[in-house]
């Protein structure tokens, strides 16, 4: 008996528009609710990451 695999890959884009800083930021701000703000920044940033969404540093 040999078993095939049917089933399809699928590759999700994320594309971040003009409005997704607003979000970032909006999940930055519930996830301060349980954690300090360096660690919700980074659990954002490494939740994106882990979809494979690039990060740049802020410039400044």
């Amino acid at each position: 008996m040999s078993k095939k695999s049917n089933t399809d890959s699928k590759i999700v884009e994320i594309k971040l528009q003009g409005h997704a800083a607003g979000i970032l930021k909006q999940a930055v701000e519930f996830l301060k609710i349980f954690l300090p703000e360096t660690l919700a920044k980074r659990l954002v940033a490494i939740i994106l990451l882990a979809i494979g969404v690039p990060l740049k540093p802020p410039s400044g």
